[in-house]
């Protein structure tokens, strides 16, 4: 049959659409175990998971040392991390934050944040755990991964001192000097 009144045939509606994300964080320590004294390396990765949502905005990586390490450095793959400890210092309760803002995560890629560390020696015997979490200002999808930690074994260091002696004269007559 005929539309009787074609003036009716079309409609709009308005609506508003929320960008959605999902950001991960993952983390490594190297070596592990480590050897007191020696740097240890963090790799942070926060991804955006390519699962055809939104860029994620505001992204920031919320890093948590282990107190009584030297902080050598924090190098992220792009930008600064603002907060962090000063470099060749000792952490302590108060120092122990990095914070890195990533800004604008697009979907399916990631960002790395390299932390160094060198644990002290009176850690030897014991185990640093260093945890770190990611945010962002877009909708989450999931927050279950959100946070990661990883825990090294701090073991003794390992000396290793060769000491060459040579003399000025060689033989010595008796009761001459010779210098080392």
């Amino acid at each position: 049959t005929p539309d009787p009144n074609l003036n009716n045939n079309a409609s709009t509606a308005n609506f508003d659409i929320e960008a959605r994300a999902d950001v991960t964080v993952g983390k490594t320590a190297t070596p592990s175990p480590v050897r007191a004294g020696q740097n240890l390396i963090y790799v942070v990765t926060a991804r955006n998971v390519a699962n055809g949502l939104s860029a994620a905005q505001d992204v920031t990586i919320d890093d948590t040392l282990p107190s009584d390490v030297t902080f050598v450095s924090a190098v992220p793959t792009t930008g600064t991390c603002a907060i962090k400890p000063a470099a060749g210092s000792l952490t302590s309760p108060s120092t122990t934050q990095v914070q890195c803002n990533r800004g604008q995560l697009a979907q399916g890629t990631q960002q790395t944040v390299t932390i160094i560390v060198q644990p002290k020696q009176s850690l030897a015997g014991s185990t640093l755990t260093n945890s770190v979490t990611v945010s962002t200002s877009t909708t989450e999808t999931d927050t279950s991964n959100n946070s990661a930690g990883v825990s090294t074994q701090v073991n003794d260091p390992i000396f290793d001192v060769l000491v060459t002696k040579t003399d000025s004269v060689d033989p010595v007559t008796i009761g001459d000097d010779t210098v080392y």
